[in-house]
């Protein structure tokens, strides 16, 4: 299964293929006037992605029969579990929603929720720093690099061990333990860009030029 986009008349919509290669149009919200930001699908069909009303968007999700529910004003639907929890921002909040019911996740200041696993922790961040929250809504803040005050935590694996940035450098948490990704000899740069269960992780090095070198991190 396959979701996208495409352009019909002078908007975007959302676009879900079928394993047989067929493609269903999905439909927008009352008043919405098309699809805006990324598009996200789960095992069971379910979509997931941001519907535009004029300057303001709103997280939406389509079950595997087209119905579409919106996460309203100043929602931010970000990631899906295959439970079809869904996290992201209502307001300046991180925010879960189970069975559409949207639960504000605890913090001190704005923050935002990255992605979420099928356990149910959630990857994220609270004002500069990176955060878990658990099943039970707790959080726990994770340390950043020496010398680094901005940290977000952006993917989650079924072991708990979250991936995200720390400054401008690529990290892995274990058990509350940041460990920073370095790019390859003699390369300026690095980002992480997923993590398996085992805790291996792909991304990217690139050069002075900032040609890029796929890698992995075990």
């Amino acid at each position: 299964m396959a979701v996208g986009t495409a352009t019909i008349g002078v908007y975007r919509r959302a676009v879900r293929w079928d394993p047989a290669g067929r493609a269903t149009v999905l439909p927008l919200p009352e008043g919405a006037d098309g699809t805006d930001g990324t598009i996200v699908v789960n095992n069971r069909g379910d979509v997931l992605g941001q519907t535009a009303y004029g300057r303001d968007t709103r997280g939406v999700r389509w079950n595997w029969f087209g119905q579409v529910t919106s996460f309203g004003p100043g929602s931010e639907a970000k990631a899906l579990n295959r439970r079809g929890t869904v996290v992201g921002r209502l307001g300046q909040r991180a925010t879960r929603w189970d069975r559409d019911v949207s639960v504000q996740l605890p913090s001190e200041s704005f923050s935002s929720a990255y992605d979420v696993n099928d356990s149910g922790w959630v990857a994220g961040s609270t004002g500069m720093r990176a955060a878990l929250w658990d099943v039970e809504n707790r959080i726990t803040e994770l340390p950043a690099l020496p010398g680094q005050n901005l940290s977000a935590a952006l993917m989650i694996n079924e072991s708990g061990i979250a991936i995200g940035l720390s400054g401008r450098f690529p990290v892995r948490w274990i058990s509350g333990e940041v460990i920073q990704l370095p790019p390859l000899p003699g390369h300026f740069s690095a980002s992480a860009i997923a993590v398996d269960r085992a805790g291996v992780v792909v991304g990217s090095s690139r050069d002075a030029q900032g040609n890029p070198t796929a890698v992995m991190w075990r």
